[in-house]
């Protein structure tokens, strides 16, 4: 090896170190999250947990309406299904979504529910479509939410239990058919109702998913994480959403399934913690791990 080629192996170290710390502090240094978000359980051990939840509370707010004479608002307050589904769940997937970006999209049931039949559908011979421009465009998810909140305004969605009760149902069978018939992640990318929503109070997400070095993405020979053969395996995937892992810069479209980490032979992808509401730190490193480790 030269002397000018030993002079730039340093100077792209030191250019992936500053690129690290103006993304803000990589949690995968510490060993135990580093093997917990490589476990093969995870999110599947979460979003098992969470599908079985949203069932229980389906079954158990079905057929239930208020009483004669009892006020819906007041009978909303005394049911479990409803202080659970609009009174804790709805709002905290907003509020964590400003706060640490799209991480109930990494554990959400309705995901794995997609997977699921999408993997069934591709078993069973079915040829899934692959979504439109329209689809993906968002503008069924527009839609989606609007209907929402027409029916919690006009028809007291979050107030009778089995009206949510049919929401639940209805969110579940959606993801099923939706995997059945398309292919790619189609739900998360152009069905689910919070999808955007999501996405857009997401971007100044305090957790983000970044390769920690261009140099080593280029020069990666592998591609693992884009490939398309890797697309179908149940764990260690290339990207499900169709993202490039190595070019993302935005926390709106990537989901936190932290399976591009996975996949990442050389082991490039970091899960960055960063300042809150800011898309990438502006401060220099050792400002940023006095500022706020």
């Amino acid at each position: 090896m030269s002397t000018s080629e030993l002079q730039v192996v340093p100077i792209r170290q030191a250019e992936a170190i500053s690129r690290q710390e103006r993304q803000g502090y990589d949690l995968l240094r510490f060993r135990p999250i580093k093997a917990f978000v490589r476990w093969r359980g995870f999110p599947y051990v979460f979003q098992t947990a969470l599908l079985a939840f949203f069932v229980f509370m389906a079954v158990l707010a079905w057929g239930l309406y208020p009483p004669e004479g009892v006020n819906d608002k007041l009978f909303a307050k005394t049911h479990l299904a409803n202080l659970l589904v609009w009174g804790l769940w709805w709002p905290a997937m907003v509020w964590t979504a400003v706060l640490f970006g799209r991480v109930w999209c990494a554990v959400c049931p309705l995901e794995l529910v997609a997977n699921i039949t999408e993997r069934l559908g591709r078993a069973l011979g079915v040829k899934q479509r692959v979504l439109g421009k329209w689809l993906r465009s968002g503008a069924l998810i527009v839609g989606l939410y609007a209907l929402i909140q027409m029916l919690v305004a006009g028809a007291s969605l979050h107030r009778t239990p089995a009206y949510t009760s049919l929401f639940l149902w209805g969110l579940l069978a959606t993801a099923a058919l939706t995997g059945f018939f398309f292919r790619d992640r189609a739900f998360c990318r152009g069905f689910c109702p919070v999808g955007l929503l999501l996405g857009t109070y997401g971007r100044g997400g305090m957790l983000a998913v970044r390769s920690t070095s261009k140099d080593q993405c280029g020069d990666c020979t592998g591609k693992d994480c884009v490939r398309a053969c890797n697309r179908t395996k149940l764990d260690a995937r290339s990207c499900p959403s169709l993202l490039n892992p190595a070019r993302v810069n935005r926390n709106a479209d990537c989901l936190v399934c932290v399976q591009c980490v996975k996949v990442c032979q050389p082991e490039n992808m970091g899960l960055f913690l960063r300042r809150p509401f800011h898309p990438v730190s502006s401060m220099p490193g050792v400002a940023w791990r006095s500022r706020w480790l």
